[in-house]
């Protein structure tokens, strides 16, 4: 995750690991999420649970029907079965946080020191799912939207100078380190990487409700047996995850059951380690056959029975 990435960074920016990325696997140039307001100002029940914006929770819940009783991805992977970890420098997540059996968040570090952190973890376990969080990009867009009158890149995170790009920049330098450390370790070929946002930026800053730009961000998946292709926008859909991620599933139909209960089947990700994941967990969709629907799992992980 590299928090608040605008849309056109990796055209906009230097970013020679994402646009590496961008050619190898599948690219989403504009990825819509909801739309990223945060609490308290939200107030109501949803301030009680979560201590950050909405496309978070709904991430790792994979429903926008948020409810403290919803269980999160690495609810459905922890131990004992399996390893999972959260690395951010900041505490902003702490509510979706719940259920990692290593979780770091800490204010003090640096991006750099947060990858570290993350490939020390790697090192040490066997980490089945991971979420690698780099605050530093929005933080510092927040900045130019507030603090930079009489500055060169005054309202404007592409500007000249601007501490925002500076920051994308060294993000897309990290991206490079944490690849390098797969490759060497010899974990790469087993592994599927998410690299997004969980919001957008506005070009003057932030990410406003009201500023498209604060909706939308890149999201490109890498990694062994993902389909290379661009998709200039995306709204998840069993053809295209099927088609883009074809080595991350084993998929099987499920049929109503008779007089209309409950149907039942699974989907079955296979043996491997998501990282920076930032993809809702499961979308449920009746195909063109009424006999048929389908209960998908796109980031390729995990099982559900219903």
């Amino acid at each position: 995750m590299i928090d608040g990435m605008h849309w056109q960074a990796p055209e906009k920016l230097n970013m020679p690991v994402l646009n590496s990325l961008i050619k190898e696997g599948t690219y989403v140039r504009k990825s819509y999420m909801i739309i990223p307001h945060h609490p308290p100002t939200v107030g109501g029940d949803y301030s009680l649970s979560n201590s950050c914006s909405f496309p978070n929770p709904m991430l790792h819940e994979g429903t926008i029907f948020l409810s403290p009783k919803n269980k999160m991805i690495q609810e459905m992977i922890s131990p004992p079965k399996q390893q999972t970890a959260f690395v951010v420098n900041t505490t902003a997540y702490r509510s979706v946080g719940r259920g990692f059996s290593t979780c770091i968040m800490d204010n003090s570090l640096t991006d750099d020191q947060t990858v570290q952190q993350a490939i020390n973890l790697l090192e040490s376990q066997e980490i089945r799912f991971m979420r690698v969080h780099l605050q530093s990009p929005g933080s510092l867009g927040t900045n130019i939207a507030m603090f930079s009158e009489g500055k060169p890149y005054a309202r404007d995170v592409f500007g000249e100078g601007s501490p925002y790009v500076e920051a994308i920049e060294n993000a897309d330098r990290l991206l490079g380190e944490l690849i390098d450390y797969l490759k060497t370790a010899g974990k790469w070929e087993s592994t599927v990487l998410i690299v997004t946002s969980d919001h957008g930026q506005s070009k003057v800053g932030w990410h406003p409700m009201l500023d498209e730009d604060s909706w939308v961000t890149p999201l490109v998946f890498g990694g062994t047996g993902i389909a290379r292709g661009d998709v200039n926008s995306l709204t998840l859909s069993i053809p295209t995850l099927r088609r883009q991620l074809p080595g991350c599933w084993a998929w099987k139909p499920r049929t109503p059951a008779a007089g209309g209960g409950k149907s039942r089947g699974r989907d079955h990700g296979k043996n491997g380690r998501i990282i920076l994941s930032s993809s809702p967990i499961y979308q449920n969709h009746q195909s063109a056959n009424p006999a048929i629907q389908y209960s998908v799992c796109p980031i390729g992980f995990g099982c559900r029975e219903e």
